[in-house]
């Protein structure tokens, strides 16, 4: 079988596993008999804290001899782990085997990119390509799949199912360690900023990782909020998810417009164009929502949104795979840090302003914030040399 559709089916049942178990926790979580939103909230943070103090642990892991090892072993722990949740009542026990999880499961994204890394440069815009195709249709698919499974059946089917699709997926995930040992580019192949830029002195990465620390955080800040917005505004279920299928149907289209384009993309500046784009319709959103309300202009904006949103981790995996295998794990397993600190910080921001503004007001703050962070960066990037 190609390595090409070897990675495919890799990511795909990795893709629908990690959604499914998702929600399949949060559900579970949220409809015990003795569930508190304090439960709710630490079965978030024990999917997400302990892959953000095991960063530089990954990247030990993926120098070592072990490497070639590594998902197939991490998928085993992970489908044992999350199997055994079938088993367990006990709440406090159930956030500690979660957690757990979450640390064999945050592995694999340092693995693919290491993999991608390696790649010879069409491959390399394909795969960033796949990753969010595959993403945005698993993000699409899964919670219909997951709502019939947790009705008809219960939470604990639903981790049985995703433990075997783990299980499945170690065949297809052998390959993806397997590689060349570890080079590193020289200093004067290493991006940088020129000195017209920010500064001088600040690695080209810190432009990398500020605007992602920033991005996740003021979009984390109003998605999970979406719903309560939805609601206070007094719009319909039915809208709020014609809103939401309108942004995955953008999310999709930039996937096959960047799989199927010539252009390269790879500068910084596409991504704080792209940044600009999505703050531009948290304003708009605002002011639609304050004002006039036509329903097809909420549609519209949220697709538009959806483009922009894609495009994003599609061009910061273009910038990850591009870079040495050292470079490419590195700066993949920070992003990963960084996304699970704004997914645990961005929904307690919302909740706190929400308790003194409307919660639409979120969309204005974010907004704002954006608008002119990304703005300044476009100003001051502007351009990127190896």
């Amino acid at each position: 079988m190609p390595n090409k559709i070897k990675f495919i089916v890799t990511i795909s049942l990795i893709s629908l596993a990690n959604w499914l178990d998702f929600i399949s926790i949060l559900t579970y979580s949220a409809y015990r008999v003795d569930s508190s939103p304090l439960i709710v909230s630490l079965a978030s943070v024990s999917m997400l804290l302990p892959q953000v103090f095991l960063g530089k642990f990954y990247i030990k892991l993926l120098e070592s001899n072990y490497r070639n090892w590594l998902l197939p072993t991490s998928f085993f722990i992970r489908a044992v782990l999350t199997v055994s949740l079938v088993f367990i009542d006990n709440i406090n026990l159930f956030l500690i085997i979660v957690a757990l999880r979450s640390a064999f499961s945050g592995v694999y994204i340092p693995v693919v990119s290491f993999y991608c890394s390696q790649q010879v440069e069409s491959v390399r815009k394909m795969y960033s390509s796949y990753l969010s195709i595959i993403n945005t249709y698993s993000k699409m698919a899964v919670p219909f799949l997951g709502g019939v499974i947790v009705s008809l059946y219960n939470e604990k089917t639903a981790f049985a199912i995703t433990s075997v699709i783990t299980i499945f997926s170690i065949y297809f995930s052998l390959f993806l360690g397997r590689s060349k040992s570890i080079k590193k580019k020289s200093d004067a192949s290493v991006k940088i900023i020129p000195e017209r830029s920010l500064n001088s002195l600040i690695h080209w990465r810190m432009a990398l990782y500020y605007p992602a620390f920033i991005y996740f955080t003021l979009v984390f800040m109003c998605n999970n909020l979406l719903p309560l917005i939805f609601s206070n505004e007094g719009l319909s279920k039915y809208m709020f998810s014609l809103s939401i299928t309108s942004s995955a149907i953008g999310n999709a289209l930039f996937g096959y417009f960047s799989l199927y384009t010539k252009s390269k993309l790879k500068d910084l500046k596409f991504i704080y164009y792209s940044g600009v784009g999505v703050f531009l319709g948290f304003l708009m959103l605002f002011l639609i929502f304050n004002s006039v309300r036509f329903d097809f202009l909420i549609y519209i904006t949220f697709f538009v949104i959806g483009i922009f949103s894609a495009s994003i981790p599609v061009l910061f995996n273009r910038h990850i795979f591009d870079e040495n295998s050292t470079v490419a794990i590195k700066l993949s397993a920070k992003l990963q840090s960084i996304q699970n600190i704004s997914m645990i910080l961005g929904p307690i921001l919302g909740a706190v302003i929400s308790e003194f503004l409307s919660p639409s007001y979120l969309l204005l703050i974010a907004g704002i914030i954006g608008f002119i962070i990304f703005t300044y960066f476009n100003i001051k990037v502007n351009y990127v040399r190896r």
